[in-house]
């Protein structure tokens, strides 16, 4: 079985929208894995003096979750202390 998530994720350039896509994309790969798809929502600008000045668009970004993935190797918040509790203080020490 597959399953996805779905990120909403504003995002701002200015030069382009495409620049603002790109980046917004660029950026969500850095702490996501297995992004599959980006859909634009919404594009609009900032008009400064008669011209546009700062692009933003509204994305869905969406990635595959990895069922197989072990959940506890990825939580940093998680100790062995803090999961077992006394049993690893009493037999590890």
């Amino acid at each position: 079985m597959e399953m996805e998530k779905h990120l909403l994720i504003t995002a701002s350039s200015n030069s382009s929208w495409k620049d603002a896509i790109s980046s917004a994309v660029e950026e969500a790969s850095k702490t996501v894995d297995y992004l599959s798809s980006v859909k634009v929502l919404n594009k609009y600008a900032d008009i400064q003096g008669n011209k546009l000045s700062t692009y933003h668009v509204d994305l869905d970004i969406t990635f595959n979750i990895d069922l197989n993935r072990d959940w506890l190797l990825y939580r940093k918040d998680l100790t062995l202390s803090s999961i077992y509790g006394d049993m690893y203080e009493t037999y590890w020490n």
